[in-house]
């Protein structure tokens, strides 16, 4: 009798564990389907993040593109001032030869001299303020182009979604990660922070 009840109790062990087991295989058939499902999805956000990484690199490029552009017109009106202030000062140095010639001729009366001087006076006030300008322009008036440049909502704008694009990049690589250790029955991975 003793055998017959162990061998009731074995059946009816061994009957609930294939049936726990046939469960737990479809729970577990369940979860990678959801699992792909959840993939699917990630893979195609994956590919959106991915475009939209694109674009908002093309759009980082154009931005260098055109403040390189900018950077040369300045190096173009950089070299216009200095050929504009050398024409100048051949001039400067031409009226004070043409000054000393007509003191040493003693045919020019004082009121020529007075007006080549006031000429002069002049010209070189011209040279002072241009020089100011060009030193303006190269310091404190770049650097405000640039700071109002990166302080634009477009570019700022630009920016945070190209980072968004590319974090979101990183995030998604991780869950996909963790999805191939999953499957394959191994633990996450543990990774730096």
């Amino acid at each position: 009798m003793n055998d017959a009840l162990d061998l009731k109790i074995f059946e009816d062990q061994y009957c609930m564990a294939v049936s726990e087991g046939f469960f737990r295989g479809a729970r577990m058939l369940q979860r990678v389907q959801v699992l792909r499902d959840e993939n699917k999805d990630l893979e195609d956000f994956l590919k959106i993040s991915q475009t939209i990484a694109a674009k908002l690199q093309c759009r980082v490029v154009s931005a260098e593109m055109s403040l390189l552009k900018k950077e040369v017109l300045v190096e173009e009106k950089e070299r216009a001032w200095n050929e504009e202030r050398a024409k100048w000062m051949r001039e400067k140095v031409q009226l004070v030869e043409d000054v000393n010639h007509y003191k040493t001729a003693s045919l020019v009366s004082g009121s020529d001299v007075e007006t080549l001087y006031i000429e002069l006076v002049i010209f070189q006030l011209d040279n002072q303020k241009l020089a100011a300008e060009r030193h303006w322009l190269l310091s404190p008036g770049f650097g405000c182009f640039l700071a109002a440049f990166t302080q634009s909502p477009d570019f700022k704008g630009s920016l945070e979604r190209t980072y968004q694009a590319y974090q979101n990049v990183g995030y998604l690589a991780g869950l996909k990660d963790r999805y191939v250790f999953s499957s394959q029955g191994m633990r996450r991975k543990e990774t730096p922070r």
